[in-house]
């Protein structure tokens, strides 16, 4: 290992003690999921498009009932995923050992060390994961619990429904936000394969080399 090598990992493993409560971290790693100005353009799209469908053909009545239907397809959606983040950060956690992890301490993405930001996004995926369903589950305890003809009495039906189509489209398209933000977990767990098996490839190679040379 060069000088400049073990000072940058020096640096990078320092990095991460300075991080030390919950509030520090999840500043840190919130970062890493910056929607890109696509992202954002299509989610527009895909919200206009999906305050139409709620508003021509899903809330024309039973509105309590059809929110419920939301809602339980929503926690259906993440609950399995959760485990999956969860199961993939335990895997993340398990690669990043012995030479992997001196690769993903000692080389950065912009500020951070590779390490630091795999560990910060998978933390604050899981955080926001668990938010979504403890949150999720909160709103459906109380529509199941409200009269299927709830409505707020100071507005007519329309304005009901209207408030009804608005603040669902936008709860959904927020789902969506977040369901598409998977992708970018399976790309990072992919990058940390790939590390953790060149890594161990380099390392045969050399076992091969010295071995032939003897």
């Amino acid at each position: 290992m060069d000088h400049n090598e073990s000072k940058k990992l020096t640096e990078n493993t320092l990095e991460i003690l300075k991080l030390d409560s919950f509030n520090k971290v999840f500043k840190s790693a919130i970062s890493e999921m910056r929607p890109s100005k696509l992202r954002l353009g299509l989610l527009s799209v895909y919200l206009l498009l999906l305050y139409l469908f709620f508003s021509c053909l899903v809330f024309t009545n039973n509105a309590v009932i059809k929110v419920v239907s939301v809602l339980e397809i929503i926690n259906n959606t993440y609950l399995p995923l959760f485990g999956i983040i969860l199961t993939g950060y335990s895997i993340f956690q398990a690669l990043a050992n012995g030479q992997t992890l001196k690769t993903l301490l000692s080389r950065n993405e912009g500020n951070k060390s590779m390490f630091l930001r795999f560990n910060s996004y998978f933390f604050v995926l899981s955080i926001i994961y668990l938010t979504i369903i403890l949150g999720n589950m909160s709103l459906l305890f109380i529509v199941k619990n409200l009269d299927p003809s709830f409505h707020l009495p100071w507005f007519s039906n329309r304005v009901n429904t209207q408030i009804c189509v608005v603040f669902t489209t936008i709860y959904v398209t927020i789902m969506v936000y977040f369901l598409i933000e998977f992708k970018s977990f399976i790309y990072n767990l992919y990058q940390c394969f790939s590390i953790n098996t060149y890594e161990k490839a380099r390392e045969y190679i050399k076992q091969s080399d010295l071995y032939n040379k003897n």
